[in-house]
C-alpha cells in the first residue's frame, strides 16, 4: 500500500463541539488545523466538501477542517429567544 503524501504537514486536532452558550455537546471530531489554533481555543470547523475547499486542504482527502478562531459569540434577540424556548422543552 502506498502512503499519500499531501505535501503539507498540517496538524490534526481533536475538537469537542459546543452549544452556542459554550456548553459541551456529545462526540468529538478530528480536524485539520489550517489556522494554527491553540489548546482550548474556540474554533470554527467545516466538514464535508466545505473542508476540502479550505486553502491548505485543496484536492486532499479531508472531511473536517478548522478554518477560524472565534473571538466572541453573540446571538441576536431572535436567536436568544429560540434558545430559551428550546431549553424549556
Amino acid at each position: 500500500m502506498e502512503a499519500h503524501d499531501s505535501g503539507s504537514h498540517c496538524r490534526h486536532l481533536v475538537v469537542k463541539p459546543i452549544s452556542p452558550e459554550g456548553a459541551d455537546e456529545s462526540g468529538y471530531l478530528i480536524a485539520v488545523d489550517t489556522v494554527d489554533s491553540g489548546f482550548r481555543e474556540t474554533v470554527l470547523v467545516v466538514t464535508g466538501s466545505s473542508a476540502r475547499m479550505a486553502a491548505e486542504c485543496k484536492d486532499r482527502p479531508v472531511d473536517a477542517a478548522i478554518i477560524g478562531i472565534v473571538d466572541e459569540v453573540k446571538l441576536d434577540a431572535l436567536h436568544e429567544a429560540e434558545l430559551a424556548a428550546a431549553r424549556k422543552k
